[in-house]
């Protein structure tokens, strides 16, 4: 079974998609909704992939990019940005800081975003 962090304030997206992530049985999802212990539950949980939203309340979504992918313990989790922002400057600085992929949550559907992950992690 795979294990996905998923770090999301927002607990009703989160919720639903630990459920839609969880109902096939391949995956276990944890969820933060900060950014400030991203880090430290990124280092304990080591996840073989990471949801990232880049709208946090406490911590910049790109911040916590720069720090999982600069560290060598988590520099090789794939991390998917998964974010209401639909700017292109955000999408290229996601993927300049070395995200895995870059979805919008309002323009893909979740079988996509399952298909993403998927695709990600057969890679690995």
């Amino acid at each position: 079974m795979k294990k996905i962090l998923h770090i999301e304030d927002d607990s009703v997206f989160a919720r639903m998609s630990k459920v839609r992530l969880e109902e096939d049985g391949k995956y276990a999802v944890e969820y933060l909704e900060t950014g400030i212990y991203a880090i430290g539950a990124v280092k304990k949980q080591n996840p073989d992939l990471i949801l990232l939203d880049l709208q946090l309340p406490d911590k910049d979504g790109f911040q916590i990019l720069r720090e999982i992918k600069a560290d060598k313990e988590t520099s090789g989790i794939p991390v998917v940005i998964l974010t209401k922002a639909e700017l292109d400057k955000d999408m290229e600085k996601s993927m300049e800081l070395k995200a895995d992929a870059y979805l919008s949550k309002s323009q893909v559907t979740f079988s996509e975003c399952m298909v993403c992950i998927e695709d990600i992690l057969k890679k690995r």
